[in-house]
């Protein structure tokens, strides 16, 4: 999986979320929403899009998007959160 691209959107609000990100994987598919928070010790996470149309077993809502392992998810909040960063730096 290769990461064409990230794009990074810094919420100027005191509260969650922190931002939001959009990446392209393989110059084939984009991914919206993806929301950008912080954790309780303060270091950031990101929060995948949730689909309110889609409901599991248990009647919740479910991802509209999500990696199938834990490789594919550090691949992908690692891309994010590196691109977080430069934006801060940026303004």
């Amino acid at each position: 999986m290769n990461i064409s691209s990230v794009r990074i959107r810094i919420c100027n609000s005191t509260n969650t979320p922190l931002g939001f990100a959009s990446l392209v994987i393989d110059d084939a598919y984009v991914v919206y929403g993806i929301r950008i928070i912080r954790r309780k010790n303060g270091s950031p996470q990101i929060l995948y899009p949730e689909a309110a149309h889609v409901r599991g077993k248990d009647g919740k809502k479910t991802y509209a998007f999500r990696p199938l392992n834990s490789e594919a998810h550090s691949h992908i909040e690692k891309a994010i959160l590196e691109a977080y960063q430069r934006k801060l730096k940026e303004m």
